[in-house]
């Protein structure tokens, strides 16, 4: 899958989580404000729109969307 597919599929995830979409230069602590949406939470998404399995710990070391579709990129 390609990293705009990936955005796109990640836009859509959050779509009724948030009022804004995100780019690869979003920075994720202010994702967390927009949604209101834990690193857990996040997780679970990812994991129901990707079928993925992604690490909190990973998560909240991350600071831009950027990272995460890094990671997501390498497991799909």
């Amino acid at each position: 899958m390609e990293r705009k597919e990936i955005l796109i599929g990640l836009n859509e995830a959050l779509e009724d989580m948030m009022d804004d979409s995100v780019e690869e230069n979003t920075f994720i602590e202010d994702l967390k404000k927009w949604s209101k949406l834990s690193t857990d939470g996040l997780a679970e998404v990812l994991e129901d729109q990707f079928n993925v399995v992604i690490d909190t710990d990973d998560i909240d070391d991350m600071e831009k969307v950027e990272e995460l579709i890094d990671v997501l990129e390498q497991e799909l």
